[in-house]
């Protein structure tokens, strides 16, 4: 029980770092190209 519960940790720990380092990503971008025309165009 205990193993599960360390990988549920590890898990969802690493689920928040993604999303906060993926908005840290978006707001930094969006504050470095504030003039940019093409705000609807997908970056990939």
């Amino acid at each position: 029980m205990g193993k599960f519960v360390q990988m549920l940790l590890l898990f969802s720990l690493s689920c928040v770092y993604v999303i906060l380092s993926y908005l840290i990503y978006k707001n930094r971008e969006l504050s470095y190209m504030p003039t940019k025309k093409n705000w609807g165009t997908p970056n990939e």
